[in-house]
């Protein structure tokens, strides 16, 4: 089942963390009554969802809009450096293993002393 622009607002208030309508319009910089009134079934105001946009970055115009896609953006760029980091990390930790072997940090040595 399809929601209604209305509806998506809602959720967004809902997933918001404020705890009234009230705050979540002064959060995002409308006016109460007009998200109220949008929340409640009126159209939305371009000002309305532009401001929502602008407050919350993460969510996607598209999912707002027209409801297709995902609530939140997901940013095929992130995921590529994310997998780079992965692997600097690793490249990182064997680099660091070996130069732990060379200072003598490395496994535990037994010691080949002896006693007199």
């Amino acid at each position: 089942m399809e929601s209604t622009i209305n509806e998506r607002v809602n959720i967004l208030f809902k997933n918001s963390g404020e705890r009234s309508i009230r705050s979540y319009a002064i959060k995002i910089g409308v006016a109460p009554t007009t998200l109220n009134e949008c929340i409640k079934g009126a159209e939305p105001r371009y000002s309305l969802l532009n401001s929502i946009l602008n407050g919350n970055p993460s969510i996607s115009a598209e999912w707002l809009l027209v409801g297709k896609g995902n609530m939140t953006k997901h940013d095929s760029s992130d995921s590529a450096e994310i997998e780079e980091l992965k692997n600097e990390i690793i490249s990182l930790k064997a680099e660091n293993k070996v130069l732990r072997e060379i200072v003598g940090l490395g496994e535990k040595k037994e010691s080949n002393t002896k006693t007199a």
